[in-house]
């Protein structure tokens, strides 16, 4: 499958998406307390779905419904769209819940914010992001083998990228059910920053960015579907939008038995060197209970390695959602 490319966009980003880390961090608090009053609601919303004999695996859209969650999440929703592309929500009282009453209340967040997503073969909407004692380097190649099992650190990527053909999922999120040991921050960095960098210093390595490349799908490819997605790295269509994970592409190249040009090479490099400049990107430390939802094609994320807890019931788990607002579009 291909995703067609657009003419490189060539003026600079301004506004509140335009980032640094280094801007971010003079700001103090970047956390969104949840209000009382949502709370509330949250709880009354989970009682009601567990009245009906739904659990963490049967539910779809989430079933909260009240006045108090539309009015927060369209707030939440203008910021992640129309404003520096994340919110960090805080105050949900995590040791109150069970892992899957926690995930249920989050889906039903996200119901409020957008169209959940599947996010692999098995149709998962609500996936955990925890330890499985698998290694990308040696496990790579078995469906569903991804970063997200394993205590690794991974690179700055959008979601999606090679999983499933088609447009990415507009907003990521992660709810921190549990912590690890150590490490494991989750890191950010904008997209029309990364951009504004790469037009000033390095505009032919930026062309090349906005032609295809194949992006392995190795990971949740199916029998007679496409080994490789065919799509640029940046397009632009009235907003900039970006998919990649470096990784996924030189396997996806390595797979079509089409070796990256030395050009492609030195743009991705460059594009990876911009990325890790002190002060570029933003380093967060997610506490139990936290909500970190972005904008997937403004904002890429990353992790750092982490060391986990040696009993199980304490080991560090997430819960990724990916959610589609286009068919839901707010007013600003």
């Amino acid at each position: 499958m291909t995703i067609d490319p657009t003419p490189a966009y060539a003026k600079t980003f301004s506004g509140p998406a335009a980032w640094s880390g280094e801007d971010l961090e003079t700001r103090g608090d970047l956390t969104t307390p949840i209000p009382a009053t949502v709370l509330r609601d949250l709880d009354e919303g989970l009682a009601s779905v567990q009245g009906q004999g739904k659990t963490f695996d049967t539910l779809t859209d989430g079933g909260f419904r009240s006045e108090a969650l539309t009015a927060f999440t369209r707030t939440v929703r203008r910021e992640i769209l129309n404003g520096c592309g994340f919110v960090i929500l805080r105050g949900l009282p995590i040791d109150r819940y069970s892992a899957d009453e926690a995930g249920m209340i989050y889906a039903g967040i996200g119901s409020a914010l957008g169209t959940t997503l599947p996010q692999n073969a098995k149709g998962e909407c609500l996936y955990s992001v925890r330890n499985e004692g698998l290694s990308v380097g040696k496990d790579y190649g078995a469906t569903g083998v991804r970063y997200s099992k394993t205590t690794e650190p991974f690179h700055f990527h959008t979601d999606s990228a090679p999983n499933l053909a088609g447009p990415a999922p507009d907003i990521i999120g992660l709810l921190a059910i549990r912590t690890a040991k150590s490490g494991g921050e989750s890191v950010l960095v904008s997209a029309q920053s990364i951009h504004n960098a790469l037009l000033a210093e390095y505009r032919a390595s930026l062309e090349h960015l906005y032609r295809p490349l194949h992006h392995d799908r190795t990971a949740e490819w199916q029998p007679g579907q496409p080994r490789t997605l065919f799509a640029p790295i940046f397009r632009f269509e009235s907003r900039l939008q970006m998919r990649y994970m470096r990784f996924y592409i030189e396997q996806g190249h390595a797979r079509a038995g089409v070796p990256l040009t030395s050009e492609q090479t030195a743009a991705l490099d460059r594009m990876d060197g911009v990325m890790d400049r002190s002060g570029q990107h933003l380093r967060i430390a997610l506490e139990a209970g936290d909500m970190l939802l972005l904008n997937n094609h403004l904002v890429l994320h990353s992790r750092t390695a982490f060391e986990d807890y040696s009993e199980p019931e304490r080991r560090r788990h997430y819960v990724r959602m990916w959610l589609r607002t286009r068919d839901a579009p707010i007013a600003v």
